[in-house]
Protein backbone atom coordinates (compact mmCIF):
# COMPACT_ATOMS: atom_id res chain seq x y z
CA UNK A 1 0.00 0.00 0.00
CA UNK A 2 0.85 3.66 -0.04
CA UNK A 3 3.20 4.79 2.71
CA UNK A 4 1.58 6.55 5.64
CA UNK A 5 4.28 8.76 7.09
CA UNK A 6 4.19 11.36 9.83
CA UNK A 7 7.25 13.47 10.37
CA UNK A 8 8.74 12.80 13.79
CA UNK A 9 9.72 16.46 14.28
CA UNK A 10 12.49 15.37 16.69
CA UNK A 11 9.93 13.66 18.93
CA UNK A 12 7.28 16.41 18.92
CA UNK A 13 4.77 14.32 16.92
CA UNK A 14 5.04 11.45 19.41
CA UNK A 15 4.61 13.81 22.37
CA UNK A 16 1.57 15.45 20.79
CA UNK A 17 -0.13 12.11 20.21
CA UNK A 18 0.36 11.19 23.86
CA UNK A 19 -0.89 14.61 25.03
CA UNK A 20 -4.05 14.16 22.99
CA UNK A 21 -4.67 10.66 24.35
CA UNK A 22 -4.23 11.86 27.93
CA UNK A 23 -6.40 14.95 27.41
CA UNK A 24 -9.15 12.77 25.93
CA UNK A 25 -8.97 10.54 29.02
CA UNK A 26 -8.93 7.53 26.76
CA UNK A 27 -9.25 4.35 28.85
CA UNK A 28 -6.45 2.58 27.00
CA UNK A 29 -3.47 3.43 24.82
CA UNK A 30 -1.85 0.88 22.54
CA UNK A 31 1.20 0.94 20.34
CA UNK A 32 -0.22 -1.30 17.68
CA UNK A 33 2.67 -1.21 15.25
CA UNK A 34 5.66 -0.62 17.46
CA UNK A 35 8.19 -2.01 15.00
CA UNK A 36 6.39 -2.86 11.78
CA UNK A 37 9.43 -1.96 9.71
CA UNK A 38 7.92 -3.20 6.48
CA UNK A 39 5.00 -0.78 7.03
CA UNK A 40 7.25 2.10 8.00
CA UNK A 41 5.59 2.50 11.39
CA UNK A 42 8.46 1.86 13.74
CA UNK A 43 9.32 4.28 16.52
CA UNK A 44 12.89 2.99 16.62
CA UNK A 45 14.85 2.57 13.37
CA UNK A 46 16.03 -0.83 12.22
CA UNK A 47 19.52 -1.40 10.93
CA UNK A 48 19.24 -3.14 7.62
CA UNK A 49 20.80 -6.60 7.71
CA UNK A 50 21.85 -6.33 11.37
CA UNK A 51 19.92 -6.83 14.61
CA UNK A 52 19.34 -3.89 16.90
CA UNK A 53 18.62 -0.24 16.41
CA UNK A 54 20.29 2.84 15.02
CA UNK A 55 20.00 6.09 16.90
CA UNK A 56 17.57 8.89 16.32
CA UNK A 57 19.93 11.81 16.53
CA UNK A 58 18.07 14.99 17.37
CA UNK A 59 15.06 13.41 19.09
CA UNK A 60 14.37 15.55 22.16
CA UNK A 61 17.77 17.19 21.66
CA UNK A 62 19.65 13.92 22.18
CA UNK A 63 22.55 12.76 20.01
CA UNK A 64 24.75 9.71 19.64
CA UNK A 65 24.42 7.00 22.27
CA UNK A 66 21.94 9.09 24.28
CA UNK A 67 19.51 9.03 21.32
CA UNK A 68 19.59 5.25 20.79
CA UNK A 69 16.75 4.56 23.22
CA UNK A 70 15.09 7.97 23.04
CA UNK A 71 11.67 6.71 21.95
CA UNK A 72 11.72 3.82 24.40
CA UNK A 73 12.53 6.13 27.28
CA UNK A 74 9.99 8.71 26.14
CA UNK A 75 7.36 5.97 25.98
CA UNK A 76 8.10 5.11 29.62
CA UNK A 77 7.72 8.78 30.57
CA UNK A 78 4.35 9.08 28.80
CA UNK A 79 3.05 5.80 30.23
CA UNK A 80 3.86 7.10 33.71
CA UNK A 81 2.01 10.38 33.00
CA UNK A 82 -0.92 8.48 31.53
CA UNK A 83 -1.21 6.21 34.58
CA UNK A 84 -1.07 9.17 36.95
CA UNK A 85 -3.82 10.92 34.99
CA UNK A 86 -6.01 7.81 35.15
CA UNK A 87 -5.38 7.62 38.90
CA UNK A 88 -6.52 11.23 39.23
CA UNK A 89 -3.18 12.69 40.21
Amino acid sequence: GAPNVRLRRNGATYDEMWRQAIAARTPIVTLTSYNEWHEGTQIEPAREGRPGYDSYDGAWGLHGKAAQRAYLERTALWVDRYRKRLAGQ
